[in-house]
């Protein structure tokens, strides 16, 4: 049977504008770990030292990630594989729209090398 308008399950993104200034904005490709839950635009990411993959930021963590290094560039789905994707690592980023920023990760965003160039805006 073909498939009518309407007949089928759509799925849809609406992009969460997470920059400030659209065009001073750096990204860089990396991998994400394997994930249980979809990972949105706009999340604080650190990097596992072991495995040198991407998870979201947690400053309990005692495994690299962390660290805050990047912020996810686009959304990302649960996976049992790895994933390549974009993330900023220099910009200017509205900081209510960030997940998992907090005053330790604002301080790693700020002076980490070599790019010290993530600037919040409120």
């Amino acid at each position: 049977m073909p498939n009518t308008p309407g007949s089928s399950d759509i799925y849809s993104y609406q992009r969460k504008e997470i920059r400030a200034v659209l065009k001073e904005d750096v990204r860089l490709g990396i991998t994400i770990a394997p994930t249980a839950a979809a990972i949105d635009v706009g999340t604080v990411l650190g990097l596992v030292t072991a495995s040198n993959h991407y998870v979201p930021y947690n400053n309990t963590n005692t495994d690299g990630s962390e660290v805050a290094r990047v912020i996810l560039a686009e959304p990302v789905e649960a996976s049992t594989g790895t994933q390549n994707v974009s993330a900023f690592v220099e910009g200017v980023f509205y900081k209510d729209r960030l997940i998992g920023l907090d005053p330790d990760a604002i301080t790693d965003l700020k002076a980490r090398e070599p790019i010290p160039n993530i600037l919040l805006m409120s």
